[in-house]
């Protein structure tokens, strides 16, 4: 790796040069592709899969790197500590927002999907697509597993009240 840099021939190399050169993935794929999943942006999460495999990234890299990627994110939500040699002061908003506006069992929904697609994937002549639809799949499902875990739990409380205002009810008591 240290070859690869020095034959790059400048003088100063940055974060990126040596990301670049090792097949890292850069923080801000993540990050809004965790967000395009969770606000159900079918044209950002397909954009974000063509940007890398446009530049040339294995795909199947990049889903073990997007695993990781959730896994560190849901010990931050689980803990609020975070390792300081993976984040930059740069990914603070994104925290920040994660913090706020995720779940750790949406995060682990993710991973979950994530690995069980994985094997298919690897072996697949056509992994985009198969990813495009997983990013996808996973945007709409768990829109609809909320949605539907809140509805019922609205209508679970209205029954809880309407329960209590009977058992406070004194006629009850008389009969």
């Amino acid at each position: 790796l240290l070859d690869q840099c020095m034959s790059m021939g400048k003088d100063n190399l940055s974060l990126e040069d040596i990301k670049q050169m090792a097949g890292v993935y850069d923080d801000d794929i993540f990050f809004n592709l965790l967000f395009a999943i969770k606000n159900q942006d079918i044209q950002s999460i397909i954009s974000l899969v063509d940007e890398i495999n446009n530049a040339g990234k294995d795909l199947y890299h990049f889903l073990q790197s997007y695993i990781e990627f959730l896994r560190n994110i849901l010990i931050f939500l689980s803990t609020g500590e975070l390792d300081d040699t993976l984040y930059t002061d740069e990914d603070n908003d994104s925290l920040k927002k994660i913090k706020s506006g995720f779940k750790a069992e949406e995060l682990i929904y993710y991973i979950k999907e994530i690995s069980n697609s994985e094997t298919t994937i690897k072996w697949s002549d056509s992994n985009k697509v198969l990813i495009e639809v997983l990013f996808i799949r996973i945007a709409m499902r768990y829109s609809k597993f909320n949605e539907n875990y809140n509805e019922k739990l609205e209508s679970l409380e209205r029954r809880f009240e309407t329960f209590e205002q009977k058992l406070n009810n004194p006629e009850i008591h008389n009969i």
